[in-house]
Formats: structure tokens, sequence, C-alpha cells
């Protein structure tokens, strides 16, 4: 995504609609909606993604949106082999001890998705070709889906909550010069292409 520093005014304007802002109703008027409802509204609105994101920053969580933006991207591939590297890119980033940035999900968490990916590429592997089917990519693909409902709990149930009393926030929503300077600060928010999944999950899962 390019960079909104230094663009001129009338660019960042069209990009964000500064003067068109609208806040989702979601956000307006809590009763009758779920917190994940609220939390695809902010990841699929340009200005507050990237509110959200420096939010997040602010109290040192930023790392749950990108594990969880990335797990979605990761999850739209449909190669095998390219899914088993991202997998151990993923993991690298966001498993590993002291990564910088470390996941804070229990360890037994991190130990099955470990020991899923060694076996399901081990079995892979140890397959013949015509027998490496679309059933392969089905399990890679969720092989990060426990951790992420995990870390998705956490953007729901506290991180957005606490957004909307932020006082970043409420400045932002309620004064335009406030966007415009914010915004001149920013890069383009994200891709959210890949959000349309997590807001059917089903419920028991949550």
């Amino acid at each position: 995504m390019g960079s909104c520093v230094g663009q001129p005014e009338h660019v960042v304007e069209e990009l964000f609609n500064i003067d068109g802002f609208v806040v989702p109703e979601s956000l307006q008027n809590w009763q009758g909606f779920r917190n994940r409802d609220r939390l695809y509204d902010v990841l699929c609105h340009p200005q507050l993604a990237q509110l959200f994101k420096e939010y997040l920053r602010s109290i040192y969580s930023k790392e749950n949106l990108m594990f969880f933006l990335a797990v979605e991207e990761y999850r739209q591939n449909k190669n095998a082999s390219e899914l088993f590297h991202t997998a151990h890119v993923l993991y690298d980033r966001f498993f590993k001890e002291e990564a910088d940035e470390e996941l804070s999900i229990e360890f037994e968490v991190r130990v099955v998705v470990e020991k899923e990916l060694e076996r399901l590429e081990t079995q892979y592997n140890q397959e013949e070709e015509k027998e490496k089917s679309s059933e392969y990519i089905e399990k890679v693909q969720q092989i990060f889906d426990e951790s992420q409902i995990l870390v998705l709990r956490t953007l729901e149930a506290e991180c957005i909550p606490k957004f909307v009393k932020w006082q970043l926030y409420m400045d932002f929503i309620s004064d335009r010069e406030t966007r415009r300077t914010f915004l001149h600060k920013l890069t383009r928010s994200p891709s959210t292409t890949a959000l349309v999944r997590f807001r059917h999950m089903p419920i028991h899962k949550w």
C-alpha cells in the first residue's frame, strides 16, 4: 500500500474521505450488535482500521491484529507447498519464543500448532503426487484456526470495547482536523479483502 506521508492534501482526503467520514452504526449504537460485528466494521473501514492498529500498538497488542490478518491471507492460498512454506514463516513470526511479534497464547497451543504442522508436512512428503489432494490443502489451511480464534476473542472482547473509549478515537470521530493530522502520518490500512469468513464462524467457536 502506498504511503500518505507528504502527499497533497486533496489526495489524502480522497483516499480516506475525511469530509465524508461516517461512524459505522455498530459503533454508534452498541445495543443489538455483537463485538464481532463491531470488529468487522472497524477492520473493513480504512480510517478506523488504521486507528485501531495505532491503538493496538499503543497497548503493545498489535501482533494480535497482524496475526489475524496474516492468517486470513494465508488461507486464500490453494497450493500445498506454498502453504507449508508460509506456515513455517508464520510460526517463526508469531509463535517462536522472543519473536518480535510473539503472541501471548498458551504454551500448549504453540505445541499443537508445531506438531500438527510437522505431522502434515511429513505425511504430505511421503505421499505419491497423485495422492496430494485438496484434503491436504484444507488441513494445512486450518493449522492456525484454534490460535486465530483465541486471538480474535481478545480483539473482540477486550480490545474493541476499550478502543471506542480511547481519547484519540473520540477525537478522531468528532473532529475533522484531528482526522487530517492523524491520517497524514499513516500509510493506508492493510487489505481486508479476506475478512468475509470470520464474521460467519459458528457461534460455538466463540
